[in-house]
């Protein structure tokens, strides 16, 4: 509904161009949350044995991948990972985590160079910053 934050480009914002936000204004912090609801929402289906919120787990899944967040897709990642080892059958949880990178490779890209998962600009600004910030804390 609300494609970007250019309208707040002027304030430091970056314009997260048809990224998923939310009221974080950030793709990532969302990301990270949206995977957390997921597995605690695997973990109540799998206590209740309810099948019913495999929509809603769908629904999570979708915003997940429409966030285009790297660090958010790689935490997504190993968790289902770390759940698939810690499991007895581990072919549906191998498939999941196969379903899950091809689905975030085809992910249809309306535009913009924020959506492209081999991005290095922000790459290298993230790490421009956490070199700063181990020079002013060594200081």
């Amino acid at each position: 509904l609300y494609p970007n934050l250019a309208n707040l480009t002027y304030l430091g914002w970056d314009l997260h161009y048809y990224r998923l936000f939310s009221t974080l204004f950030d793709p990532n912090f969302v990301g990270l949350l949206l995977a957390i609801t997921f597995f605690v929402g695997i973990y109540l289906s799998s206590v209740t044995g309810s099948r019913r919120l495999i929509f809603f787990e769908a629904a999570i899944f979708v915003a997940l991948l429409l966030t285009f967040s790297r660090s958010s897709y790689l935490a997504f990642g190993v968790g289902l990972l770390t759940i698939g080892l810690g499991m007895r059958r581990k072919f549906p949880w191998l498939v999941g985590l196969i379903l899950f990178a091809l689905s975030a490779v085809i992910i249809p890209r309306p535009g913009g160079d924020t959506l492209r998962l081999d991005r290095m600009v922000s790459t290298l600004s993230r790490l421009n910053n956490w070199q700063q910030s181990l020079a002013i804390f060594s200081e």
